[in-house]
């Protein structure tokens, strides 16, 4: 995405005729923010969904957003936390769990890297073809090998 907004919010606004019972018949308006503050006059009952897909792949906000580059969010051996990465989700509706998900993740990938040794055994790591909203390269392989052998 090029276009130049920091956010984008979707309304979602019911169809005249049509009751909240059936939500998939609803028009999405695209409200483009330029600034990190806008006044929106939009009537209720709407629904506001942020699309944090096209904060996290604008090249604006990182290089090469297609790309799965960890080292972007090291500085000086040390993590930086990017508002722009979201994760977790934002605001009030922000993951309770995140930091147990955080602390757990880290004892996981710990105990991966202290009982194994990780080694790929083919195809290339660096490519990521798709643009879902995990990035995993295609037609890697690798092999875990215990330590302990």
């Amino acid at each position: 995405m090029t276009q130049n907004w920091l956010y984008q919010l979707i309304v979602r606004k019911p169809l005249a005729g049509i009751t909240e019972t059936v939500p998939r018949f609803t028009e999405y308006i695209l409200i483009k923010v330029k600034e990190h503050r806008a006044t929106l006059d939009i009537a209720s009952p709407r629904d506001f969904l942020a699309s944090l897909t096209a904060v996290m792949h604008d090249p604006k906000n990182f290089v090469e957003p297609e790309k799965f580059i960890p080292d972007r969010f090291v500085k000086n051996g040390i993590f930086v936390n990017d508002v722009k990465v979201c994760g977790f989700s934002l605001g009030l509706r922000n993951c309770i769990g995140k930091q147990l998900a955080i602390e757990e993740y880290f004892i996981f990938a710990s105990n991966m890297v202290n009982s194994f040794r990780i080694e790929r055994t083919a195809g290339d790591i660096n490519h990521i073809a798709n643009h879902s909203a995990i990035l995993m390269p295609e037609g890697s392989r690798v092999c875990f090998v215990s330590r302990s052998c």
